[in-house]
């Protein structure tokens, strides 16, 4: 475990252990559709955004107001699959690691 207030040097191209833990060891995946929102969220920040289609949606005059809200959403959003790679997750009911 990393000591308590050290400063940790990162290197790009290296490889790093991420996880989190709820409070007090509580549990933060209640149900089956709270690890769905959570992979959902993983999907949209870390897989490849194609911004030349998604702007080519938006000038479909047929596309519906809904549809075109995700759009913008997905284009306003930080995108860093060009930065990370995820190589592997575990998700577990209190905690997760990447």
């Amino acid at each position: 475990m990393p000591a308590k207030n050290s400063t940790k040097l990162y290197i790009e191209n290296s490889f790093y252990h991420l996880y989190n833990r709820g409070v007090e060891k509580r549990i933060i995946f209640l149900d089956q559709q709270d690890y769905f929102v959570f992979l959902s969220y993983l999907k949209q920040y870390l897989l490849p955004l194609d911004k030349n289609k998604l702007t080519e949606k938006l000038t479909d005059p047929d596309i519906s107001y809904k549809d075109r809200d995700k759009i913008l959403k997905s284009l306003r959003l930080n995108n860093f699959a060009s930065e990370i790679k995820l190589i592997a997750y575990c998700l577990m009911p209190n905690h997760f690691h990447f």
